[in-house]
């Protein structure tokens, strides 16, 4: 059970990361990175994604039924990836700029958790066509039956959402029209102007509290 002290949680998490950079140099806790080489999935063991969601509930006595995934780009493959691999440790996903990137055959979840994904229209690194791909996927995992309803739409950003799903779901997609390779909502972008028309971070905030409200 977690237990918190006076200790500041800062200090007590840096303290804590470094003895463990130092007990265990090679095994880390650095689950997160997914890969693709040459078209090839690479992935860690199962059992340092446990490890991460165990020292972040040490850390921070953590809700283990609110743990969510978000990333950008390589970031948002890896949180498809644990979406595929991982849904008892996750209960929504949110990639932005990423995509499904292992085969749908090769992603068999035992649970479809709500998903949402945020992607620009013109990403030069990762093709809008793969996120439209990936959550049509999704959708179809989720067993979504019919077209998707808007839900929003705030100057050149839209998002549909698949609400009538039998086997999990909701599956979201959120489009910002003209876009590259960014987090909306953050305005600095390498690759080009961002907007201020969605913003990420709340965004997908709002969509975890409503798939696991109650």
């Amino acid at each position: 059970a977690c237990r918190r002290t006076g200790i500041n949680p800062s200090r007590r998490a840096r303290e804590r990361r470094h003895r463990l950079a130092r007990q265990r140099p090679l095994e880390g806790l650095a689950f997160a990175e997914h890969r693709l080489f040459d078209g090839v999935h690479v992935s860690v063991e199962d059992g340092r994604r446990q490890a991460l969601v165990d020292e972040l509930d040490n850390l921070a006595c953590i809700n283990r039924d609110q743990v969510f995934s978000t990333g950008m780009s390589n970031g948002g493959y890896m949180s498809y990836l644990l979406a595929c691999e991982a849904p008892d440790l996750i209960a929504a996903a949110a990639p932005v700029a990423g995509a499904l990137g292992i085969s749908t055959t090769a992603c068999n979840p035992e649970e479809v958790i709500p998903l949402i994904h945020i992607h620009g229209t013109v990403d030069s690194l990762v093709p809008y066509s793969a996120a439209v791909s990936s959550t049509d996927a999704w959708a179809e995992k989720a067993g979504c039956v019919g077209d998707p309803v808007e839900v929003y739409n705030m100057g050149i950003a839209t998002c549909v959402r698949w609400d009538n799903c039998s086997q999990g779901g909701p599956v979201e997609l959120c489009s910002v029209e003209g876009i590259d390779h960014c987090w909306p909502g953050q305005l600095f972008c390498p690759f080009g102007s961002s907007t201020e028309d969605l913003m990420s971070n709340e965004v997908m905030w709002d969509f975890f509290q409503m798939t696991t409200a109650g």
